[in-house]
């Protein structure tokens, strides 16, 4: 749960297993970042059984705002160098700003079905929308095939292995 005392710059931090962060927000109004396993510590939150590594458990903040994930990342991020000196698993990348080209659009890409799975229509119509408001404000949006997973999960050496 969020605080709702009032303070603008309030956030929680919460682990996310799948989009438990994610889904929350989108169903309450808030925001949530989910970031990569191994960017924020885990450091005395409950993960996966033991030895249970298929799918790794990250912790992402919510926040009221764009600006609070932004001010809750930050400050998680900046100490993981120093963490991670004492933790297993935890890259040790401070936070980063990123300036984006003004004198140029951006590129985004984006798809409907992994090869696997095809987008229920709801999120097909979100995704329509938001391509939609990117090409509106003059960016280039473009449709792509990911890589099936089977492919994708090979090593270089096996490249031209057929699966």
């Amino acid at each position: 749960m969020l605080f709702l005392d009032g303070d603008a710059d309030a956030c929680l931090s919460l682990v996310v297993s799948g989009g438990s962060v994610r889904i929350p927000a989108h169903f309450s109004g808030c925001y949530a970042l989910k970031p990569s396993a191994g960017r924020v510590t885990n450091w005395g939150i409950h993960q996966c059984n033991p030895g249970f590594e298929a799918i790794k458990a990250a912790v992402g903040p919510m926040g009221r705002s764009v600006a609070d994930l932004e001010m809750m990342t930050r400050v998680l991020l900046d100490g993981t160098p120093e963490l991670a000196l004492t933790q297993t698993n935890l890259l040790p990348v401070p936070y980063r700003d990123v300036k984006l080209p003004t004198d140029r659009p951006l590129r985004f890409g984006y798809f409907l079905n992994d090869g696997f799975c095809a987008a229920s229509p709801a999120c097909e119509r979100a995704v329509m929308e938001t391509v939609e408001a990117l090409r509106k404000a003059g960016h280039e949006v473009i449709e792509f095939e990911p890589t099936p997973g089977k492919l994708a999960s090979r090593s270089e050496s096996q490249a031209g292995t057929p699966c």
